[in-house]
């Protein structure tokens, strides 16, 4: 008998906590105010049809060849100004390469090395140029 009520009690008690926390909260004092021309879903919204919604791009990857009497091979690291490694490749000093990078658009720059050489290289036109000169290394 004493079970029977405890269940039924607690059933009851179940029943109006679940019933009273499902209410949604609306405030009718304040309600969202509604902007005229505004979008009520993704499908309704108007762009202009040049907008881009990429927010990568395909950056063009240009190391010039310098040619000297030996042959030098090293790996090439190119990596963002905040040191994630983007592409690395075993870059032969006298060859030119020319190879493809999905960076993101906000990437403006890039830091190049090769060896002893580091350059932080501007991306300009979505292309990152790179040479081996440097003021250590003459060029006649």
């Amino acid at each position: 008998m004493k079970n029977r009520k405890t269940i039924t009690v607690l059933a009851i008690l179940m029943g109006i906590i679940s019933v009273t926390s499902c209410k949604k909260d609306v405030d009718l004092q304040n309600p969202t105010p509604v902007v005229p021309g505004s979008a009520a879903s993704f499908k309704e919204m108007k762009v202009n049809p040049a907008f881009n919604w990429k927010s990568a791009r395909v950056v063009s990857l240009k190391i010039e060849a310098l040619i000297l009497p030996i042959k030098i091979s090293n790996t090439l690291v190119v990596k963002a100004e905040s040191g994630e490694v983007i592409f690395k490749k075993l870059q032969n000093m006298d060859e030119t390469y020319i190879g493809y990078l999905t960076l993101p658009n906000s990437m403006n720059k890039v830091v190049v090395s090769y060896g002893s050489i580091t350059k932080t290289v501007d991306i300009v036109s979505n292309t990152i140029n790179f040479n081996f000169v440097t003021e250590s290394i003459p060029v006649e």
